[in-house]
């Protein structure tokens, strides 16, 4: 049987933690399971949880496919390719869309380092811009220094280690509650900090002076070249001043969750920062605004990618640059899972691709699918890893092997198309059936379908089930469109980083 969901979803910027994380190494039956808990439907999304190996192998087949198509001459050696959960995250252009939207979904995009042992999209170690900080923290270029006066710094570099770390946290309550207070009207987040948030505000002036006494004792200790290495140490530190522009290293963003982005327009009192500064290709905008006139029209061809568990055993995760030996996607979206409420508690029903048989196949399509190039600002430091080879740090740390996204594959009106047994599809649609009565959800590989209830925001859209199964005895499963204005992430390419340790002090 076949169904077909054809979805326009207003899917804009998603703020995650992938960009704050610590830099540090990480690495068929025919039951359906079922988890019980207390808490609201549709304020939870789907969650990436451990795979069952039909899932990743339906993830390692999709990634193959999108790679082969939009990155055919890749070098698996030096580069990896990654496929996202389809509207997990944006990227909004054109006309009436505010310029801190577009720039938040591309921070969202680049910022990430995906680990090397995944194939999804969403599994990072770091983000590139903290990893930047910490690592230039922990260069060393003079391995003979004066030793009073390496102790001094390393002395005044560890205290710098702990207030960004203590900035870092107080910053994401800070920005919650700013986000938050409806009497801020046109106060700027900068502006806010000092009465709102003096803890936070004593902290940034400590850590500017600790900076500064850094600054001056690696002129000191590093010699030759400190100049330089303070320079990038001072751009990256700026860029990632959430309160200060600051030209060409970083750009405002509207601090708002996904399901707040509305249509692209700015909500009134609306939470801004700053972010570093990243920028897609300039090709981005025309190629958006002519996949809008495109969609609808009669005479266009859709762009599609189908893939299924047969064409799994043909490919490798190696072939897209990413550890055979991991498994590829340890963790991520399965196959299938619906969120409802019975008496007054959630339920979780998942169907893995394991469960749902060998029948599986999916076909994504969209108006238009291109790849665009994505680049840091200037606040990046070219090649960091081979000019400054050599680290130390008292506390031995290491920075994980990850890869630095260089390109996007977006989407534009991305719909998608399962076949799947009769025994599947009926349960499918029973578990759907029970998600739109209680105002839940449904998620398809992370593709997720939301039906209204608290917290859903402007993803909440009701749909009768007969509107989406037309014919319960034919294919057909119709998701009327919740309109978009701009594509979402299907995929990334990425640089690989290896790993690096510093050497203990």
């Amino acid at each position: 049987m076949l169904i077909n969901i054809i979805r326009g979803s207003r899917v804009g910027p998603r703020l995650t933690n992938q960009a704050t994380v610590s830099i540090v190494k990480r690495q068929g039956n025919s039951t359906f399971s079922t988890t019980t808990a207390r808490c609201a439907v549709a304020a939870k999304p789907a969650t990436p949880s451990k795979l069952d190996s039909a899932d990743a192998d339906m993830w390692k087949a999709y990634a193959n496919k999108m790679k082969s198509a939009y990155f055919p001459n890749m070098d698996t050696n030096s580069e990896a390719f990654y496929v996202a959960p389809i509207g997990r995250i944006g990227i909004p252009s054109g006309p009436g869309i505010a310029a801190e939207i577009t720039n938040k979904g591309v921070y969202d995009c680049a910022d990430p380092m995906p680990s090397l042992t995944s194939g999804v999209f969403g599994s990072s170690v770091d983000s590139f811009s903290q990893r930047s900080q910490l690592y230039l923290g922990a260069v060393r270029l003079n391995r003979n220094p004066d030793k009073g006066a390496l102790y001094r710094l390393q002395q005044a570099k560890a205290k710098v280690d702990k207030l960004v770390s203590s900035k870092t946290e107080l910053e994401k309550s800070a920005r919650a509650a700013f986000g938050e207070d409806e009497d801020k009207g046109t106060t700027t987040f900068k502006q806010w900090v000092p009465q709102n948030f003096p803890n936070l505000q004593s902290l940034y002036q400590e850590l500017q002076a600790a900076s500064s006494t850094v600054a001056s004792l690696t002129a000191q200790v590093e010699g030759p070249g400190a100049d330089q290495l303070n320079r990038y140490k001072t751009n990256v530190y700026n860029a990632l001043d959430l309160t200060t522009s600051y030209s060409g290293l970083n750009m405002p963003v509207v601090d708002l969750p996904a399901d707040k982005m509305g249509d692209g327009t700015l909500p009134e009192g609306a939470a801004k920062i700053f972010r570093p500064t990243y920028s897609i290709s300039s090709t981005y905008a025309d190629t958006v605004e002519n996949w809008i006139g495109q969609a609808g029209s009669q005479d266009h061809v859709d762009a599609s990618i189908t893939y299924d568990l047969a064409s799994a055993k043909s490919s490798k995760w190696s072939d897209v640059g990413i550890s055979e030996w991991s498994a590829g996607a340890n963790a991520g979206y399965g196959f299938f899972q619906a969120r409802f409420t019975v008496n007054g508690k959630e339920v979780v029903e998942q169907i893995s691709a394991s469960q749902a048989g060998s029948e599986l196949s999916v076909k994504v399509s969209a108006t238009g699918i291109a790849s665009f190039e994505v680049k840091p600002g200037a606040w990046a430091v070219p090649g960091m890893e081979k000019s400054y080879p050599v680290l130390e740090s008292q506390n031995a740390a290491t920075f994980g092997a990850a890869g630095r996204v260089t390109d996007v594959v977006m989407g534009y009106k991305v719909g998608m198309s399962i076949s799947m047994s009769t025994k599947t599809k009926e349960r499918v649609h029973e578990l759907t059936s029970k998600a739109i009565s209680s105002g839940g959800s449904v998620s398809i590989f992370g593709f997720r379908l939301p039906f209204g209830g608290a917290g859903a925001g402007s993803f909440s859209h009701k749909t009768e089930l007969d509107q989406m199964f037309v014919d319960k005895d034919k294919f057909g499963m119709n998701i009327p469109g919740l309109d978009v204005n701009y594509p979402v992430l299907l995929g990334v390419k990425a640089t690989k980083v290896p790993e690096i340790k510093a050497r203990r002090v």
